[in-house]
């Protein structure tokens, strides 16, 4: 019975210390990058080519700005969405000094839809990703701005943004960290751009309101005016009564927060700017208090009052003119109390009106 209990701890010890060993020999490889995990299903030739190359051809000062992870693996980074804490991909990336689409690409207008910042992509060997290869695919692969040889594609790296159109990868996760609704640099719910058009209202609302009243995203009853503005934020004042919010709507209670007199918004086309669509993207539109075939959104245009919901907070576009604490019609700074609705406007949602819209 000794014996047997001797042979038995012996044993035991044995595969204590075989185990510690695997253990040991498992942690001392490092983890894999997305690019890795995914490179055997990407199209041949056209796989992302790793950190050591970029960086050769990036150069310091570019690997400083834009992070030491730039382009090497399938990430949206440009999403601002990074992290310093030992990123390993997954759509995850390392920051740089410069840590978001904005700051990157400064020279980019952030009030019009700029999707792409949040969409996947990395560099790959055009040697072997070749014209024939991308015609192949379905891919496009274009030159980065740099002088050095190096080429990115998007479509490389399929999400919800883009993929390939003649190659069928799906890989295991989706590896992008804001989807189209929650994107900070997309600007207006596609579907629920400003129409440019305000004809429905007449000419004798258009020339009390304005002629370009609503065309674009602005806050249009702000008083912040500029006779010679094309588009938001700014806006013109050019009516009867356009001077500022009290002038508009003479008839609101204006000893109380009216804020909206500060939000952007515009009209837009319920024909596209769907029940579907608004309640993806978490905004609203309403109808004019015209009563005539003209509808209005302050969901359509992003700014710190509203925009698309999921995302107002952090986008990036902003076509408000005050600040919330310092919009004249603000009676509570602390709060930023929106007060209350706009005036004299029939507040019934699209999605309760389809039987309007229908008589069209």
């Amino acid at each position: 019975q000794g014996t047997f209990l001797k042979s038995s701890l012996v044993m035991l010890s044995r595969v204590l210390i075989v185990s510690a060993l695997l253990a040991a020999s498992a942690s001392a490889v490092p983890l894999r990058r997305q690019g890795d995990v995914s490179m055997s299903s990407m199209p041949t030739g056209c796989e992302c080519i790793g950190k050591a190359a970029i960086q050769d051809a990036l150069g310091e000062d570019n690997v400083k700005k834009f992070g030491e992870d730039y382009g090497s693996f399938c990430a949206a980074f440009e999403d601002g969405k990074c992290t310093n804490s030992n990123p390993m991909g997954m759509g995850q990336h390392a920051c740089g000094t410069a840590e978001h689409c904005a700051t990157m690409w400064p020279t980019y207008d952030f009030n019009t839809n700029q999707a792409w910042c949040c969409d996947l992509w990395c560099y790959v060997n055009r040697t072997t990703c070749t014209d024939a290869k991308a015609e192949e695919y379905g891919i496009t692969v274009a030159k980065s701005w740099t002088e050095k040889e190096i080429w990115y594609s998007y479509d490389v790296c399929p999400d919800s943004y883009s993929k390939p159109t003649k190659f069928e990868y799906t890989p295991a996760k989706n590896y992008e960290q804001y989807n189209m609704s929650q994107c900070p640099y997309v600007v207006t719910a596609p579907g629920c751009e400003c129409t440019g058009n305000n004809d429905a209202l007449g000419a004798e609302e258009k020339a009390k309101h304005g002629t370009n009243y609503g065309k674009w995203c602005a806050a249009w009853e702000d008083g912040m005016c500029n006779s010679s503005a094309t588009k938001g934020p700014m806006h013109t004042c050019e009516g009867s009564i356009a001077q500022n919010c009290s002038t508009h709507w003479p008839t609101t209670d204006f000893n109380v927060s009216q804020n909206w007199c500060c939000d952007a918004w515009c009209y837009v086309s319920p024909t596209t700017c769907t029940p579907e669509v608004q309640k993806m993207y978490g905004i609203e539109v309403a109808q004019s208090w015209t009563m005539t075939d003209v509808w209005y959104s302050y969901g359509a245009c992003s700014d710190k009052y509203s925009g698309v919901a999921s995302q107002k907070e952090r986008s990036v576009a902003n076509f408000s003119q005050y600040a919330v604490d310092m919009c004249p019609w603000n009676k509570d700074p602390k709060t930023g109390d929106a007060g209350a609705l706009r005036p004299l406007l029939a507040v019934t949602i699209f999605a309760a009106t389809l039987a309007v819209s229908a008589q069209w």
